[in-house]
């Protein structure tokens, strides 16, 4: 199983994911699926190695750098063993340093974090699909106090259902996915409350459903975890080869004001067009 992590400091923030798929050959990946009574979605079992391995844990403290600055959260002052572990139980993450080099010692639990799918997905055309998205879980009410040099004697633990790294979560978001002919899926996740900037950037995208002449080569699902967490997972229609699939990191999915994170298991290096990008 390969891994890719993605994640971008934005001001205007809007994420398009653009996946364009020609005569690509992979092996048909292990889905580890069970049915679900609860909403419209497949639930997705993780499997065990994903929840006991430590190379699969996902960094709850990216901005921990003792030569820099993120986020108005300036480290290199005071920082202790003390400030780094306070600083990652108050996000509602774990601390474990009984781990090898390049692991990562504060980590988001795999039942916190992450998007519920909030009610049933609307057909806006025959070739668009909107999804309307909830945060799962709570903002800590100490998360904000992070953002001052002097946060360290002000912080505490967060509680059960308590997690933010940087404290401005967006708490709703539309998904929009389309399709224009049998291999191209264009999707895009935006506020659903707020209106934001997006940099103009010219994109040639016609969406338009598939036909019997021209059958769909590619196809969009939306998967959940135990935890209700919804992953997005494209997949071949013949072969149900996963091309992506969110769903094993989906608690690591951060839609904050000014920082996105999507982690997506790709079963090869052979992945073209992930991102925002179009090709004649």
């Amino acid at each position: 199983m390969r891994q890719l992590a993605i994640a971008v400091v934005l001001i205007g923030l809007a994420v398009h994911l653009h996946v364009e798929v020609k005569g690509l050959i992979l092996k048909t990946s292990e889905s580890h699926t069970m049915s679900s009574q609860s909403q419209s979605l497949e639930t997705v079992n993780l499997p065990d190695i994903i929840k006991n391995d430590p190379k699969y844990r996902i960094d709850c403290n990216p901005d921990i750098d003792e030569y820099r600055s993120f986020c108005g959260l300036n480290l290199s002052i005071n920082r202790t063993l003390n400030t780094t572990t306070q600083s990652c139980t108050t996000r509602g993450c774990i601390w474990d340093t009984n781990v090898e080099s390049g692991i990562p010692t504060c980590y988001i639990p795999v039942d916190k974090g992450g998007y519920a799918l909030k009610e049933e997905p609307t057909q806006l055309s025959s070739a668009i699909t909107q999804y309307l998205l909830t945060r799962l879980s709570t903002k800590p009410l100490q998360i904000r106090s992070m953002t001052s040099e002097s946060f360290t004697n002000s912080i505490s633990t967060a509680r059960t259902n308590q997690f933010s790294m940087f404290g401005r979560d967006i708490e709703n978001l539309k998904v929009q996915v389309s399709v224009s002919g049998p291999q191209m899926l264009r999707m895009t996740i935006r506020d659903a409350n707020a209106e934001r900037y997006e940099v103009p950037v010219p994109i040639r995208w016609d969406p338009s459903p598939s036909t019997t002449a021209t059958p769909a080569k590619i196809e969009f699902q939306m998967k959940k975890t135990m935890n209700e967490q919804v992953g997005f997972r494209v997949q071949r229609t013949d072969s149900k080869s996963i091309l992506f699939d969110t769903t094993l990191f989906a608690n690591g999915f951060i839609y904050d004001d000014q920082f996105i994170q999507i982690i997506t298991t790709i079963p090869s290096r052979n992945v073209y067009g992930f991102g925002e990008e179009t090709h004649p």
